[in-house]
């Protein structure tokens, strides 16, 4: 079974705007719902904080250009063989080096090899809790990513990483779809609100609602900024 697309396009972006905000071609020219929409996607950008995971083949330095990198997260192994970083045997993996014990016949001896290897593997244990396995580093000018493993070497690694979106139809959640959605309307109903709020109707106890319009919009656009600056601070691991 395929996976479900989650992503929404610019055209459903701008029908939710127009349900939202109804407008007249005086109070919007063609192309301005678009143009709105941009501009509140480059103010959500700053603070959009959507994360991604990348697997591919373990190198030492890994090229990221292709993949719009903005901000790099984790790495980590994406398989973990058995004795994981054991850096005392060329194999790495403490269990195959234990197995080979049975052919050691002095007790004494097999006492201290079996000693050394429970506090090596202790040791590790510890290590691998208190550090990261693999040590990286982003060379985000050149988009290269350099890493660092202890033996085994991982055969996979998975990179988590924010990418870095160029319209709003490669947003994926359904969290930052809303908060876009949300942004662009405020944006429009201040666009719009502005301009109704001019057009008066001489003699007329009623009159547009542009204050209103404009009043909500700027009320609205404070709320997504406080709300965006109080709870959106990504964890980097650098």
């Amino acid at each position: 079974m395929s996976k479900k697309d989650t992503t929404i396009s610019i055209h459903e972006y701008l029908d939710d705007i127009h349900m939202e905000v109804p407008w007249t071609d005086e109070e919007a020219k063609d192309g301005d719902d678009l143009k709105i929409l941009m501009k509140a996607f480059r103010e959500l950008k700053r603070n959009l904080h959507e994360y991604a995971d990348l697997t591919v083949p373990y190198k030492r330095r890994i090229d990221l250009s292709e993949y719009k990198v903005k901000d790099l997260i984790e790495v980590r192994r994406a398989n973990v063989p058995a004795g994981l970083g054991i850096d005392n045997t060329s194999a790495g993996n403490v269990f195959t080096a234990l197995a080979g014990m049975t052919a050691v016949s002095n007790q004494q001896s097999y006492d201290a090899y079996f000693d050394y290897y429970v506090q090596t593997m202790l040791v590790q244990n510890i290590k691998n809790a208190i550090t990261q396995d693999l040590q990286f580093m982003y060379d985000e000018q050149n988009q290269l990513l350099y890493i660092s493993a202890n033996t085994p070497y991982p055969v996979y690694v998975t990179i988590t990483y924010i990418p870095n979106y160029d319209d709003p139809s490669e947003i994926k959640t359904s969290y930052w779809q809303d908060i876009m959605r949300r942004l662009a309307i405020a944006h429009f109903k201040i666009y719009v609100g502005r301009k109704r709020s001019k057009m008066k109707i001489p003699g007329s106890p009623v009159q547009l609602d542009g204050d209103q319009l404009l009043s909500e919009g700027n009320e609205e656009l404070k709320e997504l900024r406080e709300f965006l600056t109080q709870n959106n601070t990504p964890l980097k691991i650098k």
